[in-house]
């Protein structure tokens, strides 16, 4: 199957009208098209044996917290980072104001309907209401939750709204079509709490994935406990009654990752920086290599994308860099991908009386 966006010049040369070859390389050499090309012209030989050791990129997460049961759920005195934490959102279910708190009810059938037709095997039969807006993000929230027997409740973590395709995220970012505000398409970190055993898990397709194994939690059935989370880049801090319950880290990648391959005559050196700043990479060869290499980038910024007005803000541009040897270090610049080409330098030996070249 041909990757999306990318073709090929022999492909171009299949054309019918020569006039449009042209044409049609700008149209369809999008971002993806570069990084590809830069891949294949420096594939190698041979993959050598390589390792990796950097940082990590925690995933990013926007949004405040959420609230979600299977039955009616008593709750009060919510509050975020010290203020009073105000329902923004009703998804499913309404909110009532009672004589020692707020009642959240189950959802209604309409908002069940709408629920359904998006994603059909789920459960559409639980409420869903959001505190705070996306902007709100990193803190702490707490409140006051009355526990019934055998209860089953959800206190959700950066409750943000999710695009479903690449075409609306172009709408949104583009043409500032506002995100719509319905169940399904609010997917938090859920910690769920069934009875007195927990578990920290987040959206997943057919089911949801664990973040944490179970743990268990004290509670009394009957009475009002106050549940609460602290968040910041890093972590999530679970706490019952003011006592924290579970740590754990936001989920995330290494920030930095390479692959080498080699031929006769060069090492290949392909790597990506995730990070948003410019990685000082320490490179250990077990061989010497010149001093001169060359460096192929992608142009541009984070987010910038090719357009017939623009048809190569995003390309390859390969640059000369000095300094390479055994140990040397390279500067990856922010969001990066790279493709340094080191030649392998000449030894000369004298063996029996004749002159051989050996190569690192």
């Amino acid at each position: 199957m041909r990757q999306p966006g990318i073709y090929t010049e022999s492909f171009l040369k299949t054309l019918i009208v020569p006039e449009t070859e042209d044409f049609i390389r700008k149209c369809f050499e999008t971002e993806a098209y570069y990084v590809w090309k830069m891949f294949g012209q420096n594939r190698g030989e041979y993959v050598v044996q390589s390792e990796d050791e950097g940082g990590r990129v925690y995933r990013p997460r926007t949004g405040m917290a959420s609230l979600k049961s299977n039955k009616e759920l008593r709750f009060r005195n919510p509050i975020w980072n010290g203020e009073e934490a105000k329902i923004t959102h009703e998804l499913k279910g309404h909110v009532q104001d009672t004589e020692d708190g707020r009642l959240l009810q189950l959802p209604d059938e309409e908002q069940k309907k709408e629920f359904h037709s998006i994603l059909e095997w789920a459960d559409e039969t639980k409420s869903f209401v959001v505190f705070g807006e996306e902007d709100q993000t990193y803190g702490r929230f707490e409140t006051d939750i009355f526990v019934e027997e055998n209860a089953y409740l959800e206190l959700g973590i950066f409750s943000a709204r999710v695009v479903r395709s690449y075409y609306e995220e172009q709408l949104v970012i583009t043409a500032g079509v506002e995100k719509e505000w319905d169940a399904a398409l609010v997917r938090p970190f859920l910690w769920k709490v069934n009875g007195g055993q927990c578990s920290l898990e987040e959206f997943g397709y057919m089911h949801d994935n664990k973040l944490t194994e179970d743990f268990s939690i004290s509670v009394k059935p009957g009475e009002y406990h106050r549940f609460g989370y602290e968040t910041d880049e890093k972590q999530i801090r679970l706490y019952v009654d003011g006592e924290l319950q579970k740590e754990i880290s936001i989920p995330y990648g290494p920030a930095f990752v390479s692959v080498v391959t080699d031929t006769k005559d060069e090492i290949i050196i392909k790597a990506v920086n995730f990070a948003g700043d410019v990685d000082p990479v320490s490179i250990t060869l077990d061989c010497q290599v010149q001093g001169d290499y060359t460096v192929t980038l992608l142009s541009g910024e984070k987010g910038d994308e090719n357009s017939f007005e623009e048809p190569e803000k995003v390309k390859n541009i390969t640059v000369n860099m000095h300094g390479a040897s055994s140990e040397f270090v390279y500067e990856a610049p922010p969001y990066s991908v790279s493709a340094l080409r080191l030649k392998k330098c000449e030894s000369l030996l004298i063996i029996e009386g004749k002159e051989s070249q050996k190569r690192c």
